[in-house]
């Protein structure tokens, strides 16, 4: 993983809460699979976050970019796992500027259903006030996160084009 902000030698407190609650690799279906875990996750967010804090997922239908409250964090993470019988999240790349840590990340997985493989970049906006995470907001692409961050889309430093693998493998197997 990668690093950029603006003082190279030095980490700032907000990429170190960001470092310290994520780490570089993580399965996300395991992750929130039984109740002790996901507490723990709960606990830890707690500990880091504002007291209005709120995960948006700008991608959910069912949620449709409504801000989501802490207490509502674990249960919307299982209801989107549900569907994959894996799925891995790597961190690629955080890239801080003012009070916002955008961290571009690679997700891979496996449908339950159909096995149908899926691989994309996507990215977060962490927000910060008064050194407590206020926000969480996913994204489809690291251009929308650097936007929504006040920096340019040409910041990712690898752009990729954006083809839905899903869409592709769902068109392979429906074409078989």
């Amino acid at each position: 993983m990668r690093l950029r902000h603006r003082h190279p030698n030095k980490v700032s407190d907000n990429v170190a809460v960001v470092r310290g609650f994520m780490s570089d690799e993580v399965e996300l279906v395991s992750a929130f699979a039984d109740d002790d875990r996901a507490q723990m996750i709960v606990s830890a967010l707690a500990a880091i976050a504002h007291p209005d804090f709120a995960l948006v997922d700008r991608d959910s239908l069912e949620n449709a970019g409504r801000p989501i409250p802490l207490d509502g964090y674990v249960a919307a993470w299982r209801h989107f796992r549900e569907c994959w019988e894996r799925l891995h999240l790597v961190v690629e790349d955080m890239v801080e500027h003012r009070n916002h840590v955008v961290v571009i990340a690679r997700i891979s997985g496996e449908s339950k259903v159909a096995g149908i493989l899926l691989e994309d970049r996507r990215a977060a906006v962490w927000t910060f006030k008064r050194g407590r995470v206020l926000r969480i907001e996913q994204f489809t692409t690291p251009a929308e996160a650097f936007e929504a961050a006040g920096l340019p889309a040409e910041a990712d430093p690898a752009p990729e084009p954006f083809v839905p693998s899903l869409w592709l493998a769902m068109a392979e197997n429906a074409s078989a």
